[in-house]
């Protein structure tokens, strides 16, 4: 399944029922580096209909990019919205916020079905490329579409015109398609990648033509120039796998994640050949024309290794990101996790699929005995400063306690210090779910751990005194 922000109010039912169950954590008491707080501040609190964010991201302009899913008529849009009013069904929306907390645009994205998780990927020329999921056939409820009943809609938005510039309908009828990620290149294009069950959709310069299991991963490439791609094709072995992000490399080339249970999922040059477990992640870089596969690789131990996040850099380097539940996975050259541990494994591989590193980020609490306590990954990037950024939650094991933390590493991979934990305002515990950096700032998307729920707010976290020893290249993505 596609990575998925869960709605706030079942978010924090299941924290309450789950962390109700589980014994308490407490933090590390061994010997460790001193933490210094990074400076925080809130931005902007975003309206209080919005029901959950589902993306974050920075334009070329410098402003921060918030996508979500909002349930109320009356949500706030500027004057010059594409669609002023929103679906009380559920519907998309995508607002635009300056690094001093100024909106600067908001508009609703719906069509006349439930919308959710949609995307955005700020291209060069202003514009924003925005992937949501609809859904045409649903059982009652918010969200509960069928298994069956997706649709994909790619649309592209520019603020100050009325419009959407394109709609692309990726697939349409009774078919299932949905959509995961995508990331727009320097020449304005964008890719976009999802799940499929559909044998038939139309592929275009494919690497794999048909369906393969049942589920593929699906990967296509699209211009300003019109609805038709430059490339669509399945990847995928006879089991399910399952897509989850995107992103464009210097040279153009789409680096692709996923989970997949096939054991024979297609691999080019792996740094992992076979499958270590019932589910592992998978990286694939694909080239712009879709004639091969630069490398594809499986990234698992024993146990499922489910969500991978990537990033890459300005040298075509990708730095890969998840959790690892099991003692056998990553090789680490650092140390492994153990027993009561939830750490973040953090794996690099150059551009031709060559590992360069893969370590093992402590989150600094560990458990008494549940390995779920612990530390959740969300983002990692690549960031223009020189440093490699590891953004997600933690939490302690007591009822909706917990924050956000931020992991810096240098460019071996080795961390710099210890992960650095934020609070909410009033030290509030609080749940971080979205992130993304300039070479000045990490801003963060976070809302209060508490019941009843409360708005979400745009976070500035600056992190002036961890500067890495190194040096990255430039980010080239500076998204989540």
């Amino acid at each position: 399944m596609t990575r998925r922000h869960l709605p706030l109010a079942a978010l924090t039912a299941l924290l309450a029922a789950a962390v109700l169950a589980q014994p308490q954590a407490r933090a590390r008491t061994d010997a460790q580096p001193t933490r210094e707080q990074p400076v925080e501040r809130i931005l902007r609190r975003l309206p209080p209909q919005v029901f959950h964010v589902t993306d974050l991201s920075i334009d070329h302009a410098g402003n921060l990019v918030v996508a979500g899913v909002t349930y109320s008529s009356d949500f706030p849009t500027s004057p010059d919205a594409v669609q002023r009013w929103c679906g009380e069904e559920g519907d998309a929306f995508v607002m635009v916020v300056s690094t001093a907390g100024d909106l600067l645009y908001s508009t609703c994205l719906g069509t006349m079905t439930v919308d959710m998780d949609p995307r955005v990927a700020p291209a060069p020329d202003g514009s924003i490329w925005v992937a949501m999921n609809s859904c045409f056939y649903f059982s009652t409820g918010i969200g509960n579409c069928t298994y069956s009943g997706f649709y994909a809609t790619v649309l592209r938005i520019v603020p100050g015109l009325p419009l959407p510039t394109d709609r692309l309908w990726v697939a349409g009828g009774y078919s299932h398609l949905e959509m995961a990620d995508l990331a727009a290149a320097a020449d304005g294009s964008v890719w976009v990648v999802g799940t499929t069950s559909t044998p038939n959709l139309p592929t275009v310069n494919a690497w794999q033509p048909t369906l393969a299991g049942g589920a593929d991963i699906f990967l296509a490439h699209y211009t300003t120039s019109g609805p038709k791609p430059l490339l669509e094709t399945y990847l995928g072995g006879s089991g399910f796998d399952v897509a989850q992000h995107v992103v464009v490399a210097p040279d153009g080339d789409a680096i692709v994640t996923g989970a997949t249970g096939s054991r024979d999922f297609p691999t080019v040059r792996p740094f992992q050949r076979s499958s270590g477990g019932d589910y592992d992640s998978v990286v694939a870089r694909i080239d712009a024309t879709g004639r091969w596969l630069e490398y594809s690789t499986y990234l698992g131990g024993s146990a499922p290794d489910w969500h991978c996040d990537v990033a890459v850099d300005h040298a075509g380097n990708v730095y890969a990101l998840g959790q690892a539940p099991a003692a056998d996975f990553p090789p680490s050259t650092s140390r492994r996790s153990g027993p009561g541990k939830r750490d973040v494994y953090f794996i690099s591989l150059d551009s031709t699929g060559r590992l360069r590193f893969t370590t093992l980020l402590e989150t600094g609490l560990e458990t008494m005995e549940d390995p779920n306590v612990g530390a959740g990954p969300f983002d990692v990037v690549a960031r223009g400063a020189g440093s490699v950024l590891v953004v997600g939650s933690y939490y302690t094991g007591e009822i909706f306690e917990g924050g956000g933390f931020i992991a810096v590493a240098d460019q071996s991979g080795t961390a710099i210090r210890e992960p650095l934990l934020m609070r909410g305002p009033n030290l509030m515990a609080e749940f971080v779910g979205n992130a993304a950096a300039d070479r000045h700032n990490v801003y963060v998307v976070a809302t209060p751990r508490v019941y009843p729920p409360q708005p979400y707010y745009l976070k500035a976290v600056n992190l002036p005194a961890h500067q890495p020893r190194g040096g990255l290249p430039p980010a080239g993505h500076d998204r989540r």
